[in-house]
């Protein structure tokens, strides 16, 4: 039964994860015809770039709010009927959105899609949340990392799910145109490795969230792919991410090689490896289009191992606690994901710069932040006794 229960949950995020990611890809498509007197029809974006962002924001300003209620929920109405409820949510704001980039005219489509997006990111906000419960009840102390790298491919396998079938879809158009927490407070978090956690946390929103976001648009504005080949671009990573948090987090369950070695690989090396892909990103130019791709691939191919990394990092740096500081990570998480168009729309005015300047100097910040959040938590593994 454990095991239909961990199969029935992944698919639930997976569809989850899919509805909330759809549109990173296809807004590039969401385009308004007009026909000027001369007959000719111009074709341009249905949104700006900046609105673009703020569509991006809603999802995690959704999920940020979110968060707070979900440990009183869980309370209130057990984490099942939680769970069923952010689910509801989320597939109502999936249907919204194409509904109302369709029928809707400027502004009244911005607002709705903004809203739906909002109520989209109320799902997000239970996903590392669910992945911690799902597993610490259902799982045997031995499979618990299997059950979590299970769990955690909802990331992956929404993108990969949905990525190539939009970017399919859409080619023609585009190329032509917990309790015990909240009752004994928050003292837990002067607790040094889970800030560590929290700067886990950050790095995942820095380096894996930006191009959950604006990796197709980078791949298709930046370098120039068409949108069939975007879409299976950005799809191939979270192919090879699912298959590397399988094998690594059975591996981590059968081998004895103590909880250090798992959690520097999974949440210290991860993050260098994506550090390093940045700086590579940022010194080669558009010109190397498919050296762009390869590194685009390892980058996002690391990320679930960091995500479950993370959750098991948080257990390990405070079990009584796991469930509590995997939501406050989900909330900070998703505070600076949040911000991310906004300071994307800053340093790129012009996301169509063939000579890719603005990217250059985000993917730096990038690296650097990335470096800072894994060097923290490899200083936290080896001080922890």
């Amino acid at each position: 039964m454990r095991f239909v229960i961990l199969a029935l949950s992944t698919l639930c995020l997976t569809l989850g994860m899919c509805g909330t990611v759809v549109l990173h890809l296809t807004v590039i498509c969401m385009r308004q015809e007009t026909t000027l007197l001369n007959g000719t029809v111009l074709s341009t974006p249905l949104f700006t770039f900046a609105e673009e962002g703020r569509l991006f924001s809603a999802l995690y300003l959704g999920t940020l709010l979110g968060t707070f209620p979900i440990s009183h929920l869980c309370n209130w109405m057990g984490f099942r009927r939680a769970f069923t409820v952010y689910g509801i949510l989320n597939g109502v704001g999936t249907v919204v959105v194409p509904l109302a980039a369709r029928f809707l005219a400027q502004p009244f489509d911005f607002m709705a899609i903004f809203g739906a997006r909002f109520i989209q990111g109320l799902f997000l906000s239970m996903s590392l949340v669910a992945i911690e419960t799902i597993s610490k009840n259902w799982s045997t102390l031995k499979e618990m990392t299997f059950f979590m790298s299970i769990l955690s491919i909802n990331f992956q396998f929404g993108r990969i799910i949905t990525m190539p079938l939009s970017g399919y879809i859409q080619s023609g158009k585009a190329d032509v145109a917990k309790k015990n927490g909240s009752e004994k407070g928050f003292k837990f978090l002067t607790n040094w490795h889970v800030l560590t956690v929290f700067a886990v946390g950050i790095g995942i929103a820095n380096g894996a969230h930006l191009f959950s976001l604006y990796g197709p648009i980078y791949l298709h504005n930046s370098i120039g792919l068409n949108m069939q080949r975007t879409g299976l671009i950005v799809a191939l990573p979270f192919v090879i991410s699912s298959i590397m948090s399988l094998i690594v987090g059975r591996l981590s369950d059968r081998l004895n090689v103590g909880i250090k070695p798992v959690l520097a690989l999974l949440t210290c090396f991860s993050q260098y490896v994506m550090a390093i892909g940045y700086v590579i990103l940022a010194l080669i130019t558009p010109s190397s289009p498919f050296l762009i791709q390869i590194v685009y691939v390892v980058i996002m191919s690391v990320v679930g191992l960091c995500t479950v990394g993370l959750v098991k990092q948080a257990r390990w740096a405070d079990s009584e606690h796991a469930q509590s500081i995997n939501s406050i990570n989900t909330a900070i998480i998703h505070v600076f994901v949040m911000l991310i168009p906004e300071f994307v729309t800053l340093i790129i005015p012009n996301p169509d710069d063939p000579k890719g300047k603005g990217w250059n100097t985000l993917f730096i910040v990038v690296a650097i932040v990335q470096t800072l959040s894994a060097l923290l938590s490899q200083v936290s593994i080896i001080m922890r006794k």
